[in-house]
């Protein structure tokens, strides 16, 4: 219904003997999808996860999901997780928005309940993708990943050099605020040396330091797992654990 939403629906009543038009909110499923064009829009780390091994092309699709996330100067991660669930994908908490490539019945997943929002191949790609500069969000939707791989690859009409567009400069409606788009500069920054050990160079090659999205994050949070505190950790012999299940083990008093 999501694929034919500007199409009326009748539905027959066995019942009564009538043909009644149904009325689904289509409307307010097609808004929830469009906020989330807009946040795949300000998403700086996109995972990939494969919802699909046997669906026809999809390495095809992960192959198109990768060039527009590069040309868009964001960062991704491919993710394989199997059964899809909000627990293993909360794992990530440096991916700003995940996009299922799967087969078109699967394809759209409720997300409210996740620490951040599914997509599908067709919305990322209106939103940073080809589709968004030549087609755009017209209303009409696709649950068919083959179908962005026949999508035209440039705009017809040439963009002013100076324009916001052209700088990606644009108004955020998640943020609502004036952003622009990031830039290869923003996802590898040169490694800062002093000017007598300047960047090696070989051609139009340079040696550039990359920063992980995860260890970023990692740096942020107050805890970052167990502390190694080498050479801090006295050193002790072996001492006989607890034995038994954890029922009860074989130390324990049993409750009276």
């Amino acid at each position: 219904l999501m694929t034919y939403n500007q199409c009326p629906v009748w539905r027959y009543d066995p019942n009564r003997r009538v043909v009644v038009e149904e009325k689904l909110p289509t409307n307010q499923s097609m808004m929830r999808r469009y906020h989330l064009i807009e946040r795949a829009k300000d998403a700086q780390v996109i995972g990939i996860v494969v919802g699909t091994l046997g669906v026809a092309r999809y390495l095809a699709v992960i192959d198109h999901l990768k060039s527009i996330i590069k040309e868009a100067h964001r960062k991704f991660y491919l993710i394989v997780v199997g059964k899809l669930n909000e627990f293993k994908l909360a794992n990530f908490a440096e991916v700003d928005i995940f996009v299922l490539v799967a087969c078109p019945e699967n394809s759209l997943i409720d997300s409210r309940q996740y620490y951040r929002p599914v997509i599908t191949p067709f919305e990322l790609d209106i939103a940073i993708g080809p589709l968004g500069s030549t087609l755009g969000w017209t209303g009409e939707y696709s649950t068919d990943f083959t179908k962005i791989l026949a999508a035209p690859t440039s705009a017809g009409t040439p963009i002013d050099a100076d324009s916001d567009e052209a700088q990606g400069i644009r108004y955020s409606l998640i943020s609502q605020s004036i952003v622009r788009a990031p830039t290869a500069q923003t996802v590898m920054e040169p490694l800062a040396r002093p000017q007598e050990s300047s960047l090696v160079t070989k051609g139009p090659q340079a040696i550039i330091e990359y920063e992980s999205p995860a260890a970023m994050h990692l740096s942020t949070r107050t805890y970052k797992g167990l502390e190694q505190n080498l050479g801090q950790t006295p050193v002790t012999l072996a001492t006989q654990g607890s034995v038994g299940i954890a029922k009860g083990y074989d130390r324990e008093t049993p409750p009276s």
